[in-house]
């Protein structure tokens, strides 16, 4: 997640393409032109760069500006529901999905890559069973103050209904609602890790919220603050580059 204004929007979205196009659409597997030419690229030989997307895009207002904004938060599009909290009646659901999406990567990877990606539909409970407003989820945040969240691909387009609360050394929350209730609520991953997340597991107590980390994985139970401290560290371990 990344708070600016326009005078840097150049630096931060080169910043950005560091930070968050990770699980771009795809790339060729192999790349044969030399300058002056152009070469066709046979379809089958695009790789997807995550093995698992959710199936649609919450809808974006295209008469917004993030260059205009005074703070916003910005993520790819790709990176959309890949860390997410889920009613915990779909731990059935969750646990059976993750066994496709493994058997899934076994069949479908290729190199630093996958040959198809594993689309991922709504649960059979809905967050916005839960009942949540965007009231209860900026409880958890110690600044409650409100940012729009905006998607980026070729373009950046504000989420309709879309918000982000700052989480200090993690990242931030971010979620959509509709007629007063969230809808979809997940984790954008961007700082050092390092910053406190009992608020979160908290958070995930009250409401029976499962985390669950897609491409990693990773289920996290409700309450569980050591499961979220174990899930930073192992991503900040593993990829001690992942702010740059």
């Amino acid at each position: 997640m990344i708070f600016l204004g326009p005078a840097i929007l150049a630096l931060a979205l080169a910043t950005i393409a560091a930070l968050l196009l990770r699980r771009s659409h795809s790339a060729p597997r192999s790349s044969h032109a030399t300058s002056g030419t152009v070469e066709m690229i046979d379809p089958q030989d695009l790789l997807f760069s995550s093995p698992t997307l959710f199936d649609g895009l919450p809808a974006v207002d295209t008469d917004c500006q993030f260059a205009n904004e005074s703070a916003a938060a910005l993520m790819h599009e790709d990176d959309w529901r890949q860390e997410e909290f889920l009613r915990a009646v779909n731990r059935a659901y969750v646990f059976d999905t993750l066994s496709q999406l493994r058997s899934h990567r076994t069949v479908h990877s290729r190199g630093l890559g996958f040959g198809e990606v594993f689309v991922r539909s709504e649960p059979p409970a809905t967050l916005a069973s839960a009942g949540l407003t965007v009231e209860h989820v900026a409880r958890l945040a110690t600044d409650r103050s409100l940012l729009p969240l905006y998607l980026r691909s070729g373009d950046t387009h504000r989420v309709r209904a879309g918000f982000a609360l700052r989480l200090p050394d993690v990242g931030f929350v971010y979620g959509k609602e509709s007629g007063g209730r969230v809808v979809a609520l997940g984790i954008g991953l961007v700082g050092s890790g390092l910053g406190e997340v009992r608020s979160v597991a908290e958070f995930s107590r009250e409401h029976d919220l499962l985390f669950v980390d897609w491409v990693r994985g990773i289920v996290i139970e409700p309450g569980d603050a050591v499961g979220f401290r174990s899930w930073l560290d192992g991503i900040i371990n593993s990829d001690p580059d992942h702010t740059t």
